[in-house]
């Protein structure tokens, strides 16, 4: 099989370009180590193009549980799995921000070849999934607010209605002038 080497070129070229210009984080990382990061990737985390090489990735959890569960993602990578996790990771300035990840081994049968990820800062999701379980807690209390109050205001219009009809009922077996038996009429009626 011959390979021609100006069709690797512009593969290569194009490959460059998408991992250039991509809105998300790539990287390339060996032994947790960050050895390529895309623009993208260095602006998430806060560095300067280029700053993220060599760094590891160990300082980016906010807890040893988000830590240790990256590392059991990278047991399901090495059975060829991907690994998913959304988790708050510090950026460079030690600000958080809440990140959607996505990596797998590039050859799963050799770790050191490294792993390739994707990382989406999904912070203003989160956000407004907070805001939306507020807001709907808050809706869920008005209803419950509301159906309380016509509960107890049923009550308190039925219990005088009660007294009213019950009191017309026995008016109306007195002796009462025709004007008067038309007004209870009416009142009982109502």
């Amino acid at each position: 099989m011959t390979v021609n080497l100006e069709s690797l070129q512009h593969e290569n070229e194009e490959l460059n370009v998408i991992f250039e210009t991509a809105e998300f984080g790539i990287l390339l990382l060996r032994n947790r180590t960050i050895v390529r990061a895309n623009p993208a990737m260095d602006a998430i985390f806060g560095y300067e193009p280029g700053g993220m090489i060599g760094q590891t990735t160990a300082s980016w959890y906010v807890t040893d549980a988000d830590n240790q569960a990256m590392v059991a993602g990278y047991e399901k990578m090495w059975r060829g799995e991907m690994n998913n996790q959304e988790m708050p990771l510090y950026r460079k300035d030690r600000s958080t921000f809440y990140a959607r990840m996505c990596g797998r081994a590039i050859d799963r049968g050799d770790p050191s070849r490294g792993t390739v990820w994707m990382i989406e800062d999904i912070s203003i999701r989160k956000q407004q999934e907070v805001e939306l379980k507020i807001a709907r807690d808050k809706a869920q209390e008005a209803a419950q607010t509301k159906s309380d109050f016509l509960a107890n205001m049923s009550h308190e219009i039925r219990t005088p209605m009660n007294a009213i009809i019950g009191l017309s009922s026995l008016v109306q077996k007195t002796e009462l002038n025709p004007r008067q038996r038309d007004y209870v009429q009416k009142i009982h009626q109502s």
